[in-house]
């Protein structure tokens, strides 16, 4: 019943602003992940955002580790793969095929940006061997930083569902990941590396896992069966482009829009 309130609460909310609500949403996941672009037009969201990847680079990059000069560009080129990736995991050695550089280097340069939080890894679920073998997916700390990428280099485009796609994943990750390390809820965070896989396993406060998929649009129950069915799941989760949040057997649908504003 809480849940029903507040959803219903949010949508009489977003009525007064006299937009409609996937655009809200849209606006939202590209460049409203920072307070500072509350009064600012979209172009100057994105130029401040890449400003703030250039400074966190220079600044925080290079306090942590002493890099020369063609290391930033590496830096700056191993960004530039996330953004522009489709989903899926990324090895350090096909990072270093595609910049040509050591995969040491570019593990070492992973790590230092999860240090400064500009991105974050989510590793494949299952025992140790699995997570050495298994690439690791690696997300922007918001959507916008990725949006803010592509936009530098060209090649954003609102109306790209794919890219929004991308983002949307990026954002459920990325408030999954604050969730785990504020009110450590949930536990844990992994991506299910099987075949035709969920996008995200968590684990819950017993212990339990969870699958969640991610959708701009309409989502096929299958894959999420599957994950429930494997896992031994009590439930799973949908978040897409569902009107209202709804549970069918169990699994539960969330909309994107209330999983971002709720």
């Amino acid at each position: 019943m809480a849940v029903s309130a507040n959803e219903n609460q949010l949508m009489r909310k977003t009525l007064s602003l006299n937009k409609r609500m996937d655009m809200i949403w849209e606006d939202f996941l590209c460049y409203g992940g920072f307070p500072f672009g509350l009064n600012m037009s979209q172009i100057e969201v994105h130029q401040r955002i890449f400003s703030m990847v250039d400074r966190v680079i220079e600044k925080d990059v290079f306090a942590l580790q002493s890099f020369n000069t063609d290391t930033r560009n590496d830096i700056t080129r191993i960004l530039t793969f996330l953004a522009l990736q489709t989903p899926g995991g990324t090895s350090d050695a096909k990072l270093a095929e595609r910049i040509k550089i050591s995969p040491t280097l570019v593990r070492t340069i992973l790590d230092i940006l999860e240090k400064t939080h500009l991105i974050f890894s989510i590793k494949p679920y299952g025992g140790a061997g699995k997570v050495i073998r298994k690439p690791w997916k690696y997300y922007f700390l918001s959507p916008s930083i990725n949006a803010a990428i592509r936009f530098k280099l060209g090649v954003y485009d609102i109306r790209n569902r794919e890219m929004l796609g991308v983002l949307a994943e990026n954002l459920v990750a990325s408030y999954l990941f604050r969730m785990m390390e504020t009110v450590n809820m949930p536990t844990g965070i992994f991506y299910d590396s099987e075949e035709g896989g969920v996008d995200f396993l968590i684990h819950n406060a017993k212990n339990s896992i969870i699958p969640i998929e991610v959708s701009i649009g309409d989502k096929n129950q299958e894959q999420v069966k599957t994950a429930i069915k494997r896992y031994d799941s009590g439930y799973g989760i949908i978040i897409s482009n569902t009107e209202k949040i709804r549970k069918d057997n169990n699994i539960i649908y969330m909309p994107l829009t209330t999983f971002s504003f709720g």
